[in-house]
């Protein structure tokens, strides 16, 4: 890396000369600016070791690719966990009205598969992102 052998380095990491590790996998997203093809070195040794699945979801949710985060959500099963606020506040980041709906649309459904309702407990403080989507996509009574 000091050398900026970039080349060298991903021969190593792709016949895994260096192993995989979350360390390892931290500075490759580090390297990104330096060294593009990093990031996706990083998130293929991270599937790989299987233990870093919050850190792929926040590293989705820090690019604004919530349908990526979303999916790896599903994949790993923690649609019933995961924090509807983290995702609705990267939504609203993103100013992309589609993708704040589709993110609002899915906590609502597994809101409606948990508890029988689609809104959100206060516990959730969503409370913000229902006024907001109601604004955007509800017409005026």
């Amino acid at each position: 890396v000091k050398s900026e052998q970039f080349y060298q380095l991903h021969q190593y990491l792709q016949y895994h000369v260096i192993g995989d590790s979350k360390p390892v996998a931290c500075l490759l997203l580090s390297l990104e600016s330096a060294y593009k093809p990093a990031r996706q070195l990083a998130l293929d040794m991270m599937t790989r070791l299987g233990t870093a699945t919050e850190e792929m979801i926040e590293i989705f949710l820090a690019e604004g690719k919530l349908v990526s985060a979303l999916s790896l959500v599903k994949a790993n099963g923690l649609v019933d966990t995961v924090s509807a606020r983290k995702f609705l506040e990267a939504a609203e980041k993103t100013e992309d009205r589609m993708l704040f709906f589709n993110v609002f649309s899915f906590f609502e459904e597994r809101n409606l598969r948990l508890r029988g309702s689609g809104n959100f407990s206060r516990g959730e403080q969503c409370d913000g992102y229902v006024k907001k989507f109601k604004e955007m996509f509800l017409v005026p009574q």
